[in-house]
């Protein structure tokens, strides 16, 4: 499910997808998820479903107030980090890298939080495409998208990819293994964990 301060964007829902699309006719209409992540290392991911070659949507995480932002880039009160289809990263309001890798429709793109090293890695089409670092110390991260237009729309996808490059693993143990992030490759690794091919 997800929230909107102004109804600025509608959400249609079947029994297979979950679509939001902007219906702002200005600003910069803005929705998040209902419910938050708390812990461990949890994916999320979008499919753009109505984005122009240049048009603007920025995947992102932040705190519970971040559905009532309506500027590109939430301000720094919103607590929030993403990745714009226009290739840069940014941080608590902030630009943080450029000439990232672009997005645009029909693309998947999702990210994976690592709550115990405080990081977030975005990918696009299952592929690494930026890493940002140092999030706040926050008990819960609310997923969200800012359009940039009227008539722009994603598409939740219910079962993201597991990103190329990150190892996937069975535990030996019932608990859960500790894992070590790599910000080169996004990989994972684990001491207590098998590989699966």
């Amino acid at each position: 499910c997800t929230r909107n301060k102004h109804r600025f964007v509608e959400v249609v829902s079947s029994s297979l997808d979950l679509l939001a699309k902007s219906t702002a006719t200005s600003g910069y209409a803005t929705v998040r998820t209902v419910a938050p992540f708390s812990e461990g290392m949890p994916f999320f991911e979008i499919e753009l479903t109505a984005v122009p070659p240049d048009g603007y949507i920025l995947l992102g995480i932040g705190g519970p107030d971040s559905y009532q932002n309506n500027d590109a880039v939430p301000d720094d009160i919103f607590g929030c980090f993403g990745y714009s289809s226009q290739g840069q990263s940014f941080a608590l309001g902030k630009l943080e890298q450029h000439h990232l890798p672009r997005y645009g429709q029909g693309d998947r793109v999702g990210f994976q939080i690592d709550f115990e090293r405080n990081k977030a890695a975005f990918y696009v089409n299952g592929l690494p495409a930026c890493e940002l670092s140092n999030l706040t110390e926050k008990e819960d991260f609310w997923p969200f998208v800012v359009f940039g237009s009227l008539g722009y729309a994603v598409k939740l996808n219910p079962t993201p990819s597991m990103p190329l490059g990150i190892t996937r693993w069975i535990p030996d143990e019932l608990d859960p293994p500790r894992y070590t992030t790599y910000s080169d490759h996004f990989g994972l690794r684990s001491d207590d964990s098998k590989e699966v091919v």
